[in-house]
């Protein structure tokens, strides 16, 4: 940190040679919990194997090269790619009351001035839940095109295997449509205090459907959020749970951030989008 700081403070290497200098951009960051006896060690495998994974049919895997063979077991490594670049590693602690693995992955995008680097971590710790999370940032040099807001795979292929779980609900790809005598728990849930994740709530229209399908939603963005598809009689009980100006109904769409209280509820602060 001493270094870097120093760095800053005096010309910077990109300054002085004329490269022109990066920009870091987040893009998200999720974890959540598992139950599975296995969580731990699946989520490390699933991690790996998604760092040797090719983007792209015929292209080279996103490490750049092969992992060592005891990566998949939990193993540290530290490796780069054929030029010496984009580095691939991890480090793992064993103890007597858990473990605990983390890895990073720098990716070039080949189309792009720009670099993914994606970070994971997997816990495991006596007598309480595992947990899994995954964080994508870009960095960009120069022009480039702008890039969807989306999470590592990886994601989607643990909760796809693995019973996952976030403010003591589940967590899936998928979307059960919540039915009238549901809605009780979902109130309980928006006005949880120490609710972590959003909710993102569907109404359905006079028709009986949503205007965007929940389930394409949940594939892209499960993990980060509580994902909801209210029916017409669920969005109904709902208003009469928490009011309309809280509600969602008639083709709607609603994002309940977390911290709703009913003391502190403001309908302005949780965006709603109308059909139109």
């Amino acid at each position: 940190m001493l270094s870097a700081t120093f760095a800053e403070v005096l010309a910077p290497p990109n300054d002085r040679f004329g490269v022109e200098r990066a920009a870091v951009r987040p893009v998200s960051r999720v974890w959540f919990e598992l139950s599975d006896k296995a969580a731990f060690d699946e989520c490390v495998k699933l991690s790996v194997n998604w760092m040797e994974e090719s983007p792209r049919t015929g292209r080279i895997p996103r490490s750049g090269i092969s992992l060592p063979a005891g990566a998949r077991a939990g193993e540290a490594f530290d490796v780069t790619d054929e030029l010496g670049a984009n580095p691939t590693k991890a480090v793992g602690i064993d103890a007597t009351d858990g473990a605990l693995w983390a890895a990073r992955l720098d990716w070039p995008d080949p189309e792009y001035p720009r670099k993914w680097v994606s970070e994971f971590f997997a816990e495991r710790r006596l007598g309480q839940l595992s947990r899994f999370g995954a964080q994508l940032t870009c960095v960009v040099r120069g022009e480039c095109l702008p890039f969807e807001i989306t999470r590592p795979n990886v994601i989607r292929q643990v909760l796809e295997r693995l019973s996952a779980e976030a403010d003591g609900r589940p967590l899936a790809d998928g979307v059960d449509k919540t039915r009238k005598h549901e809605v009780s728990d979902l109130a309980e849930l928006l006005y949880e205090p120490t609710r972590r994740l959003p909710v993102v709530a569907f109404s359905e229209t006079e028709l009986g459907s949503p205007q965007i399908a929940p389930g394409l939603l949940a594939r892209q963005i499960a993990g980060a959020a509580h994902i909801v598809h209210l029916s017409i009689d669920a969005s109904w009980e709902l208003t009469r749970a928490i009011g309309k100006r809280m509600s969602v109904f008639n083709g709607a769409v609603r994002l309940y951030l977390p911290n709703l209280t009913e003391d502190n509820e403001d309908p302005y602060q949780h965006p709603l989008w109308l059909l139109q």
